[in-house]
């Protein structure tokens, strides 16, 4: 058997901490996308992870600057940190208790919960090593490969929230069939 991130909690205990990170990630969302920002035409966060080129992220920076915003964002960036570690347990733990619904269901990919549970850690390594990018840009440094890099990183990271976050809902819809219907 594989062992998984949170071998030391029991069901009510996954449960009551799944609650506890959801609040805390969906509060620390509101702080980690920068004040200011994806509002009124200016580009949000998630367009300088993904800007790729040096010319775009300085153009992504110029509009904030103009705007009086790279410091909003630069805030946004530090309240990432802990966004990430939220985030990545949420999921992590999500995948961990998808794993058991999903597997009694007998469908194809039973075995993926408790990789996917681990690959959300990788993706939180991923946003970080991505922040370290963005902090560059926002203090100047547009240069080649920093855009680069970032956006790859942000690909990986999100392709591999997306695969957890859809493996958990898998899980979610499944043990609520199981729930309403009698199993």
């Amino acid at each position: 058997m594989t062992m998984h991130p949170f071998e030391f909690a029991s069901g009510p205990a996954r449960v009551v901490l799944l609650i506890v990170l959801l609040a805390l990630t969906a509060w620390l969302a509101t702080r980690a996308g920068g004040e200011g920002l994806g509002r009124k035409g200016i580009p949000g966060i998630v367009a300088l992870e993904f800007a790729g080129t040096s010319t775009k992220a300085e153009a992504i920076v110029k509009t904030w600057a103009s705007h009086r915003l790279v410091e909003a964002a630069i805030t946004g960036v530090r309240w990432d940190y802990l966004f990430i570690l939220a985030y990545s347990t949420l999921l992590a733990l999500a995948c961990v208790m998808a794993t058991g619904p999903v597997n009694r269901c007998g469908l194809p990919g039973t075995g993926f919960g408790i990789p996917l549970a681990w690959l959300q850690t990788v993706a939180g390594a991923l946003d970080a090593v991505e922040n370290v990018g963005l902090f560059q840009m926002l203090r100047g440094d547009h240069a080649a490969p920093v855009p680069l890099v970032t956006q790859w990183c942000a690909t990986l990271k999100f392709a591999f929230v997306i695969a957890g976050a859809a493996f958990a809902l898998l899980g979610l819809a499944i043990w609520l069939r199981e729930k309403l219907c009698g199993g």
